[in-house]
Protein backbone atom coordinates (compact mmCIF):
# COMPACT_ATOMS: atom_id res chain seq x y z
CA UNK A 1 0.00 0.00 0.00
CA UNK A 2 1.66 3.36 -0.96
CA UNK A 3 1.48 6.67 0.78
CA UNK A 4 -1.65 8.47 0.48
CA UNK A 5 -2.11 11.80 -0.86
CA UNK A 6 -4.11 14.67 1.03
CA UNK A 7 -4.67 18.67 0.50
CA UNK A 8 -5.40 20.34 3.58
CA UNK A 9 -6.60 23.52 1.96
CA UNK A 10 -8.02 25.11 4.78
CA UNK A 11 -5.40 24.52 7.34
CA UNK A 12 -3.04 27.01 8.65
CA UNK A 13 0.00 26.62 6.61
CA UNK A 14 2.41 28.21 9.27
CA UNK A 15 0.71 26.11 12.42
CA UNK A 16 1.09 22.55 9.49
CA UNK A 17 4.62 23.11 8.82
CA UNK A 18 5.45 23.67 12.77
CA UNK A 19 3.75 19.95 13.50
CA UNK A 20 5.21 18.05 10.88
CA UNK A 21 8.30 19.56 11.27
CA UNK A 22 11.33 18.58 13.78
CA UNK A 23 11.40 21.24 16.18
CA UNK A 24 13.67 24.41 16.31
CA UNK A 25 14.83 25.52 20.13
CA UNK A 26 16.36 28.93 20.01
CA UNK A 27 18.42 27.84 23.23
CA UNK A 28 20.49 24.54 21.83
CA UNK A 29 20.26 23.05 24.92
CA UNK A 30 16.73 22.17 24.93
CA UNK A 31 16.90 19.45 23.25
CA UNK A 32 19.04 17.14 24.67
CA UNK A 33 17.58 18.23 27.98
CA UNK A 34 14.61 17.03 27.23
CA UNK A 35 16.14 13.41 25.74
CA UNK A 36 17.72 13.09 28.77
CA UNK A 37 14.67 13.75 30.65
CA UNK A 38 12.89 11.23 28.77
CA UNK A 39 15.44 8.73 28.60
CA UNK A 40 15.59 9.18 32.22
CA UNK A 41 11.99 8.22 32.58
CA UNK A 42 11.77 5.34 30.15
CA UNK A 43 14.95 3.60 32.68
CA UNK A 44 12.75 4.53 35.88
CA UNK A 45 9.75 2.91 33.84
CA UNK A 46 11.91 0.14 33.13
CA UNK A 47 13.24 -0.62 36.25
CA UNK A 48 10.19 -0.69 38.35
CA UNK A 49 7.82 -2.30 35.76
CA UNK A 50 10.66 -5.35 35.68
CA UNK A 51 10.78 -5.18 39.37
CA UNK A 52 7.18 -5.11 39.91
CA UNK A 53 7.35 -8.48 37.51
CA UNK A 54 9.92 -10.38 39.35
CA UNK A 55 8.78 -9.95 42.44
CA UNK A 56 5.30 -11.69 41.54
CA UNK A 57 7.04 -14.23 39.40
CA UNK A 58 9.23 -16.06 42.24
CA UNK A 59 7.55 -15.49 45.44
CA UNK A 60 4.97 -18.18 45.30
CA UNK A 61 2.60 -16.55 47.76
CA UNK A 62 2.37 -13.99 45.26
CA UNK A 63 0.79 -15.83 42.87
CA UNK A 64 -2.98 -14.30 42.74
CA UNK A 65 -5.21 -13.25 40.25
CA UNK A 66 -4.92 -9.38 41.61
CA UNK A 67 -1.09 -9.87 41.34
CA UNK A 68 -0.61 -11.28 37.80
CA UNK A 69 -3.42 -8.29 36.88
CA UNK A 70 -0.82 -5.98 38.61
CA UNK A 71 2.22 -7.71 36.42
CA UNK A 72 -0.12 -7.62 33.30
CA UNK A 73 -0.20 -3.87 33.96
CA UNK A 74 3.42 -3.30 33.99
CA UNK A 75 4.07 -5.51 31.05
CA UNK A 76 1.64 -3.03 29.34
CA UNK A 77 3.67 -0.53 30.62
CA UNK A 78 7.04 -1.80 29.53
CA UNK A 79 5.77 -1.69 25.57
CA UNK A 80 4.13 1.58 26.29
CA UNK A 81 7.79 2.60 27.50
CA UNK A 82 9.60 1.24 24.48
CA UNK A 83 7.45 2.84 21.81
CA UNK A 84 7.04 5.85 23.55
CA UNK A 85 10.07 7.04 24.16
CA UNK A 86 12.01 5.74 20.95
CA UNK A 87 8.95 7.76 18.81
CA UNK A 88 9.30 10.96 20.82
CA UNK A 89 13.07 11.13 21.04
CA UNK A 90 12.44 10.74 17.22
CA UNK A 91 10.01 13.28 16.73
CA UNK A 92 12.31 16.03 18.21
CA UNK A 93 14.93 15.35 15.40
CA UNK A 94 12.70 14.12 12.38
CA UNK A 95 9.27 15.51 13.69
CA UNK A 96 6.60 13.69 12.01
CA UNK A 97 8.28 12.51 8.83
CA UNK A 98 8.27 8.51 8.42
CA UNK A 99 9.15 6.39 6.02
CA UNK A 100 7.31 5.79 2.64
CA UNK A 101 5.59 3.09 1.01
CA UNK A 102 4.13 0.15 2.52
CA UNK A 103 6.51 -0.43 5.38
CA UNK A 104 5.99 2.90 6.40
CA UNK A 105 1.79 2.56 6.85
CA UNK A 106 2.93 -0.36 8.66
CA UNK A 107 5.15 1.23 10.99
CA UNK A 108 2.81 4.00 11.95
CA UNK A 109 0.23 1.73 12.60
CA UNK A 110 1.98 -0.32 14.60
CA UNK A 111 3.51 2.51 16.81
CA UNK A 112 0.08 4.01 17.33
CA UNK A 113 -1.57 0.51 17.72
CA UNK A 114 1.29 -0.48 20.42
CA UNK A 115 0.44 2.78 23.04
CA UNK A 116 -3.59 2.62 22.77
CA UNK A 117 -3.24 -1.31 23.07
CA UNK A 118 -1.09 -1.02 26.11
CA UNK A 119 -3.24 2.10 27.11
CA UNK A 120 -6.67 0.00 27.26
CA UNK A 121 -4.38 -3.10 29.11
CA UNK A 122 -4.13 -0.63 32.24
CA UNK A 123 -7.86 0.06 31.70
CA UNK A 124 -9.40 -3.45 31.51
CA UNK A 125 -6.65 -4.76 34.07
CA UNK A 126 -7.78 -2.66 36.39
CA UNK A 127 -11.10 -3.03 35.72
CA UNK A 128 -11.04 -6.92 36.22
CA UNK A 129 -8.93 -5.87 39.61
CA UNK A 130 -11.94 -3.84 40.69
CA UNK A 131 -13.96 -7.08 40.11
CA UNK A 132 -11.78 -9.03 42.01
CA UNK A 133 -11.88 -6.55 45.09
CA UNK A 134 -15.72 -6.60 44.50
CA UNK A 135 -16.05 -10.12 44.67
CA UNK A 136 -13.74 -10.61 47.48
CA UNK A 137 -15.45 -7.84 49.53
CA UNK A 138 -19.33 -9.37 48.63
CA UNK A 139 -18.97 -12.53 49.20
CA UNK A 140 -15.56 -13.21 51.52
CA UNK A 141 -15.94 -16.72 51.96
CA UNK A 142 -16.34 -18.29 48.45
CA UNK A 143 -13.45 -15.60 46.86
CA UNK A 144 -10.52 -17.30 46.30
CA UNK A 145 -7.20 -15.78 45.79
CA UNK A 146 -6.74 -17.58 42.55
CA UNK A 147 -10.14 -18.82 40.94
CA UNK A 148 -11.21 -20.32 38.06
CA UNK A 149 -11.68 -17.43 35.79
CA UNK A 150 -8.31 -16.25 36.34
CA UNK A 151 -6.47 -18.22 33.55
CA UNK A 152 -9.18 -16.70 31.28
CA UNK A 153 -8.78 -13.09 32.45
CA UNK A 154 -5.51 -12.20 30.89
CA UNK A 155 -5.84 -13.43 27.57
CA UNK A 156 -9.43 -11.40 27.62
CA UNK A 157 -7.86 -8.97 28.71
CA UNK A 158 -5.30 -8.56 26.01
CA UNK A 159 -7.64 -9.54 23.35
CA UNK A 160 -10.31 -6.49 24.43
CA UNK A 161 -7.12 -4.05 24.21
CA UNK A 162 -5.69 -5.03 20.53
CA UNK A 163 -9.61 -5.17 19.47
CA UNK A 164 -10.77 -1.65 20.74
CA UNK A 165 -7.86 0.44 18.93
CA UNK A 166 -8.03 -1.84 15.55
CA UNK A 167 -10.56 -0.15 13.92
CA UNK A 168 -9.31 3.46 14.44
CA UNK A 169 -5.79 2.88 13.87
CA UNK A 170 -5.84 0.54 10.81
CA UNK A 171 -8.66 2.98 8.90
CA UNK A 172 -7.11 6.22 10.28
CA UNK A 173 -4.15 6.11 11.02
CA UNK A 174 -1.98 6.80 7.63
CA UNK A 175 1.14 7.54 5.73
CA UNK A 176 0.36 11.27 4.17
CA UNK A 177 1.80 13.44 2.25
CA UNK A 178 0.98 17.64 1.88
CA UNK A 179 1.44 19.01 -1.21
CA UNK A 180 0.98 22.40 0.64
CA UNK A 181 4.57 22.10 2.43
CA UNK A 182 6.35 20.93 -1.28
CA UNK A 183 8.83 18.84 0.60
CA UNK A 184 8.79 15.61 -1.07
CA UNK A 185 8.25 13.77 2.81
CA UNK A 186 5.54 11.39 4.03
CA UNK A 187 4.15 12.10 7.48
CA UNK A 188 2.45 9.34 10.34
CA UNK A 189 -0.71 11.44 11.18
CA UNK A 190 -4.04 10.63 11.99
CA UNK A 191 -6.98 11.53 10.04
CA UNK A 192 -10.19 12.85 11.17
CA UNK A 193 -12.57 10.46 12.53
CA UNK A 194 -15.74 10.75 14.80
CA UNK A 195 -17.39 7.66 15.01
CA UNK A 196 -14.39 5.75 15.06
CA UNK A 197 -13.14 7.74 17.62
CA UNK A 198 -16.18 7.91 19.72
CA UNK A 199 -16.32 4.40 19.44
CA UNK A 200 -13.17 3.64 20.96
CA UNK A 201 -13.59 6.16 23.78
CA UNK A 202 -17.10 4.88 24.95
CA UNK A 203 -15.63 1.54 24.93
CA UNK A 204 -12.52 2.01 26.17
CA UNK A 205 -12.54 4.97 28.39
CA UNK A 206 -16.08 6.12 29.43
CA UNK A 207 -17.56 2.53 30.46
CA UNK A 208 -14.57 0.81 32.19
CA UNK A 209 -14.15 4.58 34.10
CA UNK A 210 -18.40 4.15 34.99
CA UNK A 211 -17.60 0.19 35.63
CA UNK A 212 -15.22 1.09 38.46
CA UNK A 213 -16.59 3.77 39.95
CA UNK A 214 -19.84 1.90 40.44
CA UNK A 215 -18.10 -0.83 42.10
CA UNK A 216 -15.31 1.08 44.14
CA UNK A 217 -18.26 2.75 45.51
CA UNK A 218 -19.69 -0.61 46.24
CA UNK A 219 -16.26 -1.42 47.98
CA UNK A 220 -16.08 1.54 50.03
CA UNK A 221 -19.96 1.07 51.58
CA UNK A 222 -19.89 -2.26 51.93
CA UNK A 223 -16.30 -2.08 53.88
CA UNK A 224 -17.79 0.50 55.88
CA UNK A 225 -20.60 -1.40 56.75
CA UNK A 226 -19.52 -4.68 57.33
CA UNK A 227 -18.66 -6.44 60.24
CA UNK A 228 -15.30 -8.82 61.08
CA UNK A 229 -16.24 -12.49 60.49
CA UNK A 230 -14.75 -14.99 62.81
CA UNK A 231 -13.40 -12.61 65.85
CA UNK A 232 -15.38 -11.45 68.82
CA UNK A 233 -14.15 -8.08 69.46
CA UNK A 234 -15.95 -5.12 71.20
CA UNK A 235 -18.05 -2.91 68.95
CA UNK A 236 -16.19 0.15 69.09
CA UNK A 237 -12.99 -1.76 68.38
CA UNK A 238 -14.72 -3.41 65.50
CA UNK A 239 -16.06 -0.51 64.07
CA UNK A 240 -12.49 1.13 64.16
CA UNK A 241 -10.84 -1.28 62.49
CA UNK A 242 -13.45 -1.69 59.92
CA UNK A 243 -13.30 2.33 59.32
CA UNK A 244 -9.09 1.69 59.28
CA UNK A 245 -9.64 -0.92 56.66
CA UNK A 246 -12.31 0.77 54.33
CA UNK A 247 -9.94 4.06 54.41
CA UNK A 248 -6.61 2.15 53.60
CA UNK A 249 -8.50 0.47 50.63
CA UNK A 250 -10.16 3.22 49.52
CA UNK A 251 -6.57 5.81 49.35
CA UNK A 252 -5.04 2.76 46.98
CA UNK A 253 -8.08 2.49 44.76
CA UNK A 254 -7.82 6.61 44.75
CA UNK A 255 -4.42 6.77 44.43
CA UNK A 256 -4.04 4.40 41.39
CA UNK A 257 -6.92 5.85 39.69
CA UNK A 258 -5.75 9.54 40.30
CA UNK A 259 -2.42 8.08 39.03
CA UNK A 260 -3.81 6.57 35.85
CA UNK A 261 -5.31 9.77 34.81
CA UNK A 262 -2.81 12.14 35.32
CA UNK A 263 -0.32 9.56 33.50
CA UNK A 264 -2.80 8.65 30.55
CA UNK A 265 -5.38 11.16 30.10
CA UNK A 266 -3.24 13.87 28.86
CA UNK A 267 -1.68 11.06 25.65
CA UNK A 268 -5.96 10.09 25.22
CA UNK A 269 -6.97 13.69 24.80
CA UNK A 270 -3.82 14.58 22.70
CA UNK A 271 -4.64 12.05 20.29
CA UNK A 272 -8.14 10.90 20.80
CA UNK A 273 -9.92 14.14 20.43
CA UNK A 274 -8.10 15.66 17.18
CA UNK A 275 -10.02 12.58 15.71
CA UNK A 276 -13.43 13.13 17.07
CA UNK A 277 -13.73 17.21 16.74
CA UNK A 278 -13.06 18.27 12.76
CA UNK A 279 -12.02 21.40 13.72
CA UNK A 280 -10.02 20.78 16.92
CA UNK A 281 -6.21 22.50 17.04
CA UNK A 282 -3.88 20.03 17.41
CA UNK A 283 -1.51 21.05 19.83
CA UNK A 284 1.98 21.32 18.18
CA UNK A 285 4.48 22.42 20.93
CA UNK A 286 7.14 19.75 21.39
CA UNK A 287 7.66 20.33 24.78
CA UNK A 288 4.02 19.57 25.54
CA UNK A 289 3.90 16.45 23.85
CA UNK A 290 7.28 15.37 25.48
CA UNK A 291 6.11 16.04 29.13
CA UNK A 292 3.10 13.91 28.02
CA UNK A 293 5.13 11.20 26.91
CA UNK A 294 7.11 11.24 29.76
CA UNK A 295 3.49 11.19 32.13
CA UNK A 296 2.46 8.15 30.31
CA UNK A 297 5.59 6.54 30.85
CA UNK A 298 5.86 7.04 34.18
CA UNK A 299 2.89 5.24 35.34
CA UNK A 300 4.63 1.97 35.90
CA UNK A 301 6.96 3.79 38.69
CA UNK A 302 3.95 5.55 40.31
CA UNK A 303 2.03 2.22 40.84
CA UNK A 304 5.12 0.42 41.54
CA UNK A 305 5.79 3.30 45.07
CA UNK A 306 1.81 3.11 45.24
CA UNK A 307 2.02 -1.37 45.77
CA UNK A 308 5.13 -0.76 48.31
CA UNK A 309 3.14 2.17 49.94
CA UNK A 310 -0.32 0.30 50.33
CA UNK A 311 0.85 -3.52 50.03
CA UNK A 312 2.70 -5.55 52.75
CA UNK A 313 3.21 -8.68 50.89
CA UNK A 314 4.64 -6.67 47.94
CA UNK A 315 6.88 -4.07 50.59
CA UNK A 316 8.77 -7.23 52.44
CA UNK A 317 8.39 -9.27 48.46
CA UNK A 318 10.68 -5.80 47.26
CA UNK A 319 12.76 -5.94 50.55
CA UNK A 320 13.70 -9.61 50.51
CA UNK A 321 14.86 -8.98 46.79
CA UNK A 322 17.29 -6.29 47.80
CA UNK A 323 18.50 -7.81 50.20
CA UNK A 324 18.89 -11.13 48.08
CA UNK A 325 20.67 -8.82 45.22
CA UNK A 326 22.85 -6.98 47.47
CA UNK A 327 24.27 -10.78 49.09
CA UNK A 328 24.83 -11.78 45.38
CA UNK A 329 26.70 -9.04 44.51
CA UNK A 330 29.10 -9.49 47.66
CA UNK A 331 29.26 -13.37 46.87
CA UNK A 332 30.40 -12.41 43.13
CA UNK A 333 33.13 -9.53 44.15
CA UNK A 334 34.64 -12.57 46.75
CA UNK A 335 34.77 -15.12 44.14
CA UNK A 336 36.48 -12.76 41.77
CA UNK A 337 38.87 -11.69 44.08
CA UNK A 338 39.53 -15.51 45.39
CA UNK A 339 40.37 -16.19 41.52
CA UNK A 340 42.65 -13.31 40.68
CA UNK A 341 44.88 -13.40 43.80
CA UNK A 342 47.64 -11.59 42.68
CA UNK A 343 46.27 -8.32 43.76
CA UNK A 344 46.09 -9.68 47.58
CA UNK A 345 49.79 -11.45 47.54
CA UNK A 346 51.12 -8.00 46.26
CA UNK A 347 49.45 -6.28 49.06
CA UNK A 348 51.47 -9.06 51.46
CA UNK A 349 54.79 -8.57 49.48
CA UNK A 350 54.71 -4.66 48.72
CA UNK A 351 52.63 -2.85 51.93
CA UNK A 352 51.62 0.09 51.79
CA UNK A 353 54.63 3.40 51.01
CA UNK A 354 53.17 5.10 54.04
CA UNK A 355 54.46 1.96 55.64
CA UNK A 356 57.46 1.76 53.96
CA UNK A 357 58.75 5.30 54.71
CA UNK A 358 57.62 5.23 58.50
CA UNK A 359 60.08 1.86 58.77
CA UNK A 360 62.82 3.61 57.14
CA UNK A 361 62.53 6.32 59.22
CA UNK A 362 62.38 4.91 62.53
CA UNK A 363 65.86 2.62 61.20
CA UNK A 364 67.68 6.27 60.12
CA UNK A 365 66.75 7.33 63.67
CA UNK A 366 68.61 4.68 65.31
Amino acid sequence: MNFTDAKLTETNLKELTNFLHAPHFTNARIKPFLVFCILFIALLSFLSNTLIIHVIRVNQHMHTTINYLIMNMACGDLLVTLVSSMNNINRLYNGMAWAKGAFGNMSCKAKYYAIFAAMFCSVFSLVAITFDRFMAVVRPYSHKHFSRWSKYTLPVVWLASLGVPSVLVFRKFSVVQFHEIQDDKSYCVPLKSVNEGALMTICGYGVPHVVMVIMYTMIAYKLWIRRLPGEQLPDTQQRQLVQQTAKRVTLMIIFVLLVFEICWGPMFALNVIPCLIPHFRKIHDPVITAIVAMAMCSNGVFNALIYFSFCGHFRHAIKATMRISSKLSLRRCKKESKINPRTSSHLQMNPPLDKQDAGQGSVAGQ
